[in-house]
């Protein structure tokens, strides 16, 4: 599901500006998830399903969605999102100059585990 707004350029052109969407991503094991364009996006929020095992998500990124994904470092070190059964964790601040991401756990699931994305601008 995505949200839009009509919005008007420098030059005067109307183009439509995507202000929401919502994506699912499977975390199998401690194997990066599928590539998840966040380009334009500031905040994220996770949505954890009730099966969800303890175990921390870690953010890779990279600029093109086929490169090489690194860990995402704040200045206090890995970013790491604690996670939880049926818990949505709002995390600002943290893709907004981001482009393509992947999510990791840190600890295998006890089965593939579905986790909803929310980005917002």
């Amino acid at each position: 599901m995505a949200q839009s707004v009509l919005v008007k350029d420098h030059t005067g052109k109307f183009t439509f500006l995507q202000t929401s969407k919502l994506e699912e991503v499977t975390l199998t094991g401690t194997t990066a998830s599928a590539v998840i364009d966040v380009s334009g996006f500031g905040t994220m929020a996770l949505k954890f399903p009730s099966a969800w095992n303890a175990a921390d998500v870690k953010i890779q990124a990279c600029d093109t969605s086929d490169g090489t994904f690194l860990a995402v470092h704040d200045l206090t070190g890995e970013v790491e999102i604690t996670g939880g059964t049926d818990r949505v964790i709002i995390i600002p601040d943290i893709i907004g100059p981001l482009t393509f991401i992947k999510l990791v756990s840190s600890a295998s699931q006890a089965a593939s585990r579905k986790v909803g994305v929310f980005l917002s601008i």
